[in-house]
């Protein structure tokens, strides 16, 4: 899993040398003392106990979040009004298109889609 640095790495940011001052005036820590948080650790601590997280996002970005959210016990939403391209060069068809990918890549990460009425009651949708 991905792991996200907390401290003073970036090239924009400064070297991290010891000779440099961190925000605030302190010497920034070494790399070995820095606090290391996982990306999955940071969302589980945000969200409150029995809450549940969705993700959507747009255009390039579609794949990377869907995969990182499966990956992260996250479900997944999908449709047109995010993404116009199925692949680089080829419009989107329909929603069935992206809802048929999205679905194949929750089998291939173990985490199968679930049937209509399970989704519904999840979501608290009454049935038509």
């Amino acid at each position: 899993m991905a792991k996200v640095d907390a401290g003073n790495t970036g090239k924009d940011r400064g070297t991290g040398s010891p000779e440099e001052k961190a925000p605030g005036g302190e010497k920034p820590k070494p790399a070995a003392e820095r606090k290391r948080v996982t990306t999955s650790d940071a969302a589980g601590r945000a969200a409150a106990k029995g809450a549940r997280r969705a993700s959507t996002a747009s255009g390039r970005t579609t794949l990377p979040v869907m995969l990182a959210a499966l990956s992260a016990g996250g479900h997944l939403r999908v449709g047109m009004e995010d993404t116009l391209t199925y692949a680089p060069g080829e419009p989107v068809r329909d929603n069935a298109q992206l809802v048929a990918r999205a679905a194949g890549l929750a089998k291939i990460a173990q985490r199968p889609p679930l049937p209509v009425t399970e989704a519904r009651s999840l979501l608290g949708i009454r049935a038509r």
